[in-house]
C-alpha cells in the first residue's frame, strides 16, 4: 500500500510549517520508496523545532508498513531558514533512515519492530 495522507493544523498568526507534504511526497519518490504515509503538521509553542517519525511494521488489523510523520510549526521569521535545513538536510535523512530498513530483509528485526527517528531543527537557525 503506498497513500500518503496529510492533516495540517490551522496555525496562529506569526507561525509557519516547516514543509509542504508534496516535499515529503517527492523525496520519498526520487528515492524510490513506496510506504504508506501519514503527515502530521502541528503547532505547539512548547514543542517546536522537530520533524518526529516512526516506522511501523504490519500488525493487527494493518497489513503493511507504514511511516508517521510530526512536524512541529516554527516563529515566522525562522520558518525559512528551517524549511531550507530541512529540505537540504532533514528529508535527505529521513529517506536514508527509512531506505536503511526497507531494504533490509522482511524477516529482519529492525523491519518486524517499531523504529523512531527524530530530526532537530537546530536553535541556531
Amino acid at each position: 500500500m503506498d497513500t500518503m495522507t496529510s492533516e495540517t493544523e490551522k496555525l496562529p498568526q506569526g507561525w509557519s510549517h516547516v514543509f509542504q507534504p508534496s516535499a515529503l511526497g517527492h523525496a520519498l519518490h526520487a528515492a524510490g520508496l513506496t510506504i504508506n504515509t501519514h503527515l502530521i503538521r502541528g503547532h505547539s509553542p512548547k514543542r517546536q523545532g522537530f520533524v518526529d517519525v516512526q516506522f511501523w511494521p504490519p500488525g493487527g488489523r494493518i497489513s503493511y508498513e507504514r511511516l508517521y510523520v510530526v512536524a512541529s510549526a516554527m516563529p515566522r521569521e525562522r520558518a525559512h531558514d528551517a524549511r531550507l535545513f530541512i529540505e537540504r538536510e532533514g528529508l535527505p535523512s529521513l529517506v536514508a533512515w527509512i531506505s536503511g530498513i526497507l531494504n533490509r530483509d522482511p524477516a529482519s528485526p529492525v523491519r518486524r519492530e517499531s523504529q523512531a527517528l527524530r530530526i532537530t531543527i537546530p536553535a541556531s537557525l
